[in-house]
């Protein structure tokens, strides 16, 4: 399958979010993975133009002082495991979901945001994850058809939160500057909330795409939050 059709197949899922038809386009940047101090000069930069990001954070990968400056910048935290292992997969990760909020709430007492590490999402791991008190899923399995997902607990009973991430962004230049151009096509011709993946760790991630990517979609009319916030406008019928 080729990279077109990838990231194709994942965006064109967006139309399935939401009711009644979302009126404004809304960008959510999201950064997972490896969140390290590489990753503080990204969100020094995003607030630098007053933007806020969500970062879903491996405890066990970032360091306290990682997380206590992504708060004071004005940045959203969310859970992403403890270890990232299969281990915590293979207990449905009702241990890790707990111990993430438990931990992350001593930061941030609003945190309610989670992404699954990898592809696997089940009903047991998604209930263990809404028992945890998690109310936002932003997962790599929430691109599968919504009938699909209707059917896995808590987290999809209340389908204004169920915001995927669309886009992942460690590619190279060739790569990505198909993606980019199907971002842009896409963000100009529809309305909605736009959630974009970027794996943070520095290894893997493009921050010059990034960065010219965040260029571009300024000059457009589109709005930054969140998926907190994005979450909050979509419950309350303000898109």
């Amino acid at each position: 399958m080729s990279i077109y059709f990838f990231f194709k197949r994942f965006l064109e899922s967006a139309s399935y979010r939401f009711s009644p038809p979302v009126k404004r386009k809304v960008i959510v940047l999201t950064f997972d993975d490896h969140v390290d101090e590489k990753s503080i000069e990204l969100a020094k930069h995003l607030e630098s133009m007053r933007m806020s990001a969500t970062f879903f954070l491996t405890l066990k990968r970032t360091k306290p002082g990682i997380i206590k400056k992504l708060v004071s910048l004005g940045h959203e935290i969310g859970g992403h495991s403890v270890r990232h292992s299969r281990g915590e997969r293979n207990k449905f990760y009702a241990a890790a979901a707990a111990q993430c909020m438990s931990e992350l709430r001593k930061y941030d007492s609003r945190v309610v945001s989670w992404r699954f590490p990898w592809t696997s999402k089940d009903e047991r791991s998604v209930n263990n994850v809404a028992a945890a008190g998690f109310l936002i899923d932003s997962s790599v399995g929430t691109f599968y058809p919504v009938k699909k997902l209707g059917k896995l607990g808590a987290l999809s009973e209340l389908p204004w939160l169920r915001l995927p991430r669309q886009w992942q962004m460690d590619v190279n230049e060739k790569d990505y500057g198909i993606i980019k151009s199907y971002i842009i096509r896409k963000v100009s011709s529809e309305c909605g909330v736009f959630v974009l993946g970027f794996h943070a760790y520095h290894q893997h991630a493009n921050f010059s795409a990034f960065k010219d990517l965040i260029e571009t979609l300024m000059k457009m009319p589109v709005e930054f939050l969140t998926l907190r916030e994005a979450a909050e406008v979509l419950k309350n019928g303000t898109l």
